[in-house]
């Protein structure tokens, strides 16, 4: 679901009937990639957040899965408050709220399917890696090579150019967090 309506939040709610479980079962919610902050309730009761809710927001750009423990019950009302961050230059219409349906089950399945989830993440971004790591190590040749002979500005440009972009790539979307 988003916000296409451009409303700042919006709230999610639905009665659950888990039928009869084992004593000793924890059960668990797992919020895959909510847009920006999100809040769980089980049976009015607070559970826990991800990010922080105005007047002072904090919230990540595109959050990891998150699993949050709830309190034993076999029926209750989960409610998942969603917070969008002010839309930028970048926003999409459709981004905000739950994007990805939330899990409930046993929190230990969970974390595990969360853990799958950043290995294949891991395992997807690798090549993005090798090439990141490529460009900075053929920028620091062409400047090493500009150096033995200081007529080739072709070659102190590109390594400049090289490294202007690994560094956008690699450490500007870390600069500020809360953008």
């Amino acid at each position: 679901h988003s916000f296409p309506t451009r409303r700042s939040s919006d709230l999610y709610r639905r009665h659950i009937d888990l039928g009869s479980l084992p004593s000793g079962f924890n059960l668990g919610l797992m919020i895959s990639r909510p847009q920006d902050v999100a809040a769980v309730y089980w049976n009015g009761d607070f559970v826990d957040s991800l990010g922080q809710f105005p007047p002072h927001p904090v919230w990540q750009w595109y959050p990891p899965s998150r699993v949050f423990s709830l309190p034993l019950a076999t029926s209750g009302v989960l409610a998942i408050r969603a917070w969008k961050s002010p839309y930028t230059f970048a926003s999409s219409p459709s981004e905000g709220g739950i994007v990805v349906p939330p899990l409930i089950g046993g929190f230990a399945y969970l974390q595990g399917l969360k853990n799958t989830q950043r290995y294949e993440t891991l395992r997807g971004s690798i090549f993005d890696l090798f090439l990141d790591i490529s460009t900075a190590v053929l920028a620091v040749a062409c400047l090493a090579f500009w150096l033995r002979s200081r007529s080739q500005w072709m070659l102190f440009w590109l390594g400049i150019s090289l490294l202007l972009g690994f560094y956008a790539i690699f450490f500007a979307p870390f600069s500020d967090p809360t953008f």
